[in-house]
């Protein structure tokens, strides 16, 4: 007993020792940092979300500019989902060239789908689109970032590579005009399949 009540004082006196030793900014700080690390995925999500509203932010009130005016404002086969299907899931959609006539075909029928839900949620209002295509760029970010941890790139490295490829000026053109929205379903799929592949993996 007596042996017992002496270690629980010793332990008493150190956690004493330490409050004194150790000034109350320092023990926040580091349960902070300790939050921060023991959620990585989540603190990225925050920093990368105002990282790119600080990069992208003036887009959400750009308006529906060049292919935007014939994909999505004169197109009616956006008007309703029943539409969209028939149109773009059934077959390929043509494009041709002013200089060579009727050219080849393109088939992308989630990208089309994609608009078609926006217009059905935000109407003709361009803000609503440009915002889906910020969404989806800050959504790659954090995918990015969670595949290389997965691949054991240390932390710090990882958010700064990560925040680096949010913000590179090759881009832009893919999140501010929102016909480009191919490119960013594309990446979304490519780093998700990769981000499976290394689940199944392990």
């Amino acid at each position: 007993w007596h042996l017992r009540l002496t270690a629980a004082d010793l332990v008493r006196s150190s956690s004493r020792t330490k409050r004194l030793v150790e000034p109350e900014g320092v023990s926040r700080w580091s349960a902070l940092s300790g939050w921060c690390f023991a959620h990585q995925g989540f603190v990225f999500a925050c920093v990368g979300a105002i990282w790119v509203l600080a990069l992208y932010g003036n887009a959400l009130s750009a308006p529906f500019l060049y292919d935007d005016i014939a994909q999505i404002v004169r197109n009616p086969a956006l008007a309703s989902l029943r539409l969209t299907f028939h149109r773009f899931l059934l077959s390929p959609v043509t494009f041709n060239s002013q200089l060579r006539g009727p050219g080849g075909a393109t088939y992308r029928p989630l990208y089309w789908i994609s608009l078609a839900l926006d217009r059905r949620i935000w109407g003709l209002d361009a803000s609503g689109f440009h915002f889906t295509n910020l969404l989806l760029h800050w959504i790659n970010g954090v995918l990015g970032f969670l595949l290389l941890r997965r691949l054991r790139v240390a932390t710090w490295t990882a958010t700064v590579a990560a925040l680096l490829w949010l913000g590179l000026p090759i881009n832009t053109e893919a999140v501010a005009w929102v016909s480009a929205r191919g490119y960013l379903l594309c990446t979304f799929f490519v780093l998700l399949a990769l981000l499976a592949a290394d689940g199944y993996l392990r």
